[in-house]
């Protein structure tokens, strides 16, 4: 009884998903809890590549239920393609699947001014995904959003929206100079069509799960991006728009603390990060270009090419300590099979400073110089077919050794390939936490 949260250790794109994937079995209801389309979450299953950006992953487990939790921002042309890709794929969601009617919505004009506020030259470039994610959370925190239970009373609905596109239409044509191209007609018709389709999953998603929780229920809460890119503890003003770290599955959710007995970190085996911000053990070309066709390092929602570096200690640590992670997952460690030798960084080196703890400005992360712990590599490849951690190749087992002792914390689950088969348990999963917080 009770809920465990899993989530990325880095800034996003882990392999979550696929571990996700391989736990929900395990689980009665798997939720997203924050974020939207601007998520990329990839699952392989047989010859097939699933990529999953607004419904949870654990879609594919026949059993589990779905949920669309209230801390999330909802782009419903993107869900409905979600839904109708499920459709012909033959998995079925009815009964399945639960949108909360505390969930906002992004709308076309959110999407708009992503885009241009991007594009301003006086301002930081973030590198968005230009999915309207930003905006809707500004309204959102700006008490003007619509949420998707606004839905349900059409005429209160129609009335709230034609204020805010009037706003969102003078916003744009007067400061921005562009020009506005939807009419109130245009979005009405589109959103009642969406609505017809999404009707039958919308709940008040917060007492669904509580009254779950109540019942028994096994709950996996999954996370989006990563913690380095929380808007409060991540590398400012690089970051999301959300809560990526353990505390957003509460408040994006509506469960409470006294449920929550395991947190799960999802960390590569290497350090990657797409857009813009700092990545102090960034790869010099020649070495990212490798890596990036070796890990396929390429975004699940955008395509761009990832920045890549070695394992960042420092930055891990970080993640571990304020998401009070209990277990890990090594996600690609068969990619660092390639190296003779591999590299991570267990200090910075800032301003002639040697520095243990991850830096509160990003202008310091930026002149960072990691100071690392070099690793024999293994050079043979990792057999996808095993089962056994002592199967592994001994130097990779010093590699994770290390790992699991500098972050104080175990590292329970390896993933050896995309394959979801493709994964070492060290222990039964979920592990037990022996200081979970419930009574």
């Amino acid at each position: 009884m009770g809920a465990d949260i899993l989530l990325g250790g880095q800034w996003g794109d882990e392999g979550k998903a696929k571990i996700v994937d391989c736990l929900a079995r395990r689980y009665d209801i798997v939720v997203r809890y924050q974020g939207g389309a601007n998520a990329g979450h990839t699952v392989k299953w047989g010859a097939k590549t699933y990529i999953f950006h607004q419904i949870p992953s654990g879609v594919l487990s026949e059993h589990s239920v779905n949920v669309l939790g209230n801390g999330m921002v909802l782009d419903l042309e993107q869900l409905c393609g979600e839904l109708d890709f499920l459709l012909n794929e033959g998995i079925n969601v009815e009964n399945r699947l639960k949108i909360s009617t505390r969930a906002f919505m992004v709308m076309p004009y959110h999407k708009l001014l992503d885009e241009v506020n991007e594009g301003q030259s006086t301002q930081t470039k973030i590198g968005t995904t230009k999915r309207g994610i930003g905006p809707a959370y500004i309204d959102k925190v700006g008490r003007m959003g619509l949420r998707i239970g606004d839905l349900t009373d059409w005429k209160h609905f129609e009335q709230r929206l034609t204020q805010d596109i009037q706003n969102k239409k003078n916003l744009i044509e007067t400061y921005y100079k562009k020009p506005f191209p939807y009419t109130l007609a245009e979005i009405l018709e589109q959103l009642k069509a969406y609505f017809n389709r999404i009707a039958p999953y919308i709940v008040d998603t917060t007492y669904y799960l509580n009254h779950a929780l109540t019942a028994g229920k096994q709950i996996l809460l999954e996370g989006a991006q990563g913690v380095g890119l929380d808007l409060d503890c991540g590398t400012y003003p690089y970051v999301t728009s959300s809560t990526t770290i353990s505390g957003g599955a509460l408040s994006g959710s509506g469960i409470g603390p006294k449920w929550i007995n395991n947190v799960f970190g999802i960390f590569k085996a290497y350090t990657t990060r797409v857009g813009e911000g700092a990545l102090p053990t960034l790869l010099e070309e020649t070495e990212l270009l490798q890596m990036q066709q070796l890990g396929h390092e390429f975004g699940a929602t955008t395509g761009r090419p990832r920045k890549c570096g070695w394992f960042d200690g420092v930055q891990a640590r970080y993640a571990v300590m304020v998401s009070g992670m209990t277990a890990l997952a090594l996600t690609k460690i068969d990619i660092l099979s390639a190296y003779d030798i591999i590299k991570v960084a267990t200090h910075y080196e800032i301003n002639g400073n040697r520095m243990t703890e991850f830096p509160v400005n990003h202008k310091d992360l930026a002149c960072a110089r990691p100071i690392y712990k070099e690793f024999q590599g293994w050079k043979e490849p990792i057999d996808k077919t095993t089962r056994k951690y002592e199967d592994l190749p001994a130097k990779a087992r010093v590699f994770i050794d290390f790992l699991e002792q500098f972050l104080n914390c175990p590292i329970t689950m390896i993933s050896i390939g995309p394959e979801r088969t493709a994964l070492i348990e060290r222990t039964s999963a979920p592990p037990i936490n022996t200081h979970s917080i419930r009574p």
